[in-house]
């Protein structure tokens, strides 16, 4: 995946591809290979060749006012802007945007029966919707996630309402 991303006011470019058990990664055309392990929701843990194999614990955190998210590596926080320019290895000609019937390829057999975001407006999609639930509403059923409705972070659904905002992009 490519993403801008604006730092201090400086705009750079990120590459990001998975390489074997890590990832691939190229900032302003300097490479590294990182190994990214899953410590919460919010935190990874980076082990970065070439820097060092000194593991770095990252947090990231979202704004859903702003849009910037704040990324916290050790204890020194860096201020990120993604401003919304993907591109994802295939031509986006435009086609299939827009209201109406439309196809959807489903990454599994099945019949798509509802889409849950409308992508470009977290307000009108649904999932945001369920995700803020905190009890069973008629219209919408019961708040997600099960186990404990409407316990979803605002740094997380920032995060996904970045995401719908950005179109939701197949990532």
């Amino acid at each position: 995946m490519r993403y801008d991303i604006e730092i201090g006011g400086r705009t750079r470019q990120l590459l990001v591809a998975r390489a074997g058990d890590g990832f691939a990664v190229t900032l302003d055309g300097h490479a590294w290979q990182v190994d990214a392990k899953r410590i919460d929701a919010h935190t990874l843990s980076l082990v970065v060749d070439g820097v060092s194999r000194k593991s770095h614990d990252v947090v990231v955190a979202a704004d859903p006012g702003s849009g910037q998210l704040t990324v916290r590596v050790g204890t020194t926080p860096i201020a990120v802007t993604v401003n919304g320019t993907r591109r994802w290895g295939r031509k986006d000609d435009g086609a299939g945007r827009g209201d109406g019937p439309q196809r959807i390829a489903a990454p599994m057999p099945g019949k798509i029966v509802r889409v849950l975001v409308k992508p470009g407006d977290p307000g009108a999609s649904f999932l945001i919707t369920k995700l803020q639930l905190t009890s069973t509403d008629p219209a919408f059923g019961p708040g997600q996630p099960a186990s404990a409705p409407g316990s979803t972070c605002a740094a997380t659904l920032g995060v996904i309402e970045q995401w719908i905002q950005l179109g939701a992009p197949d990532n």
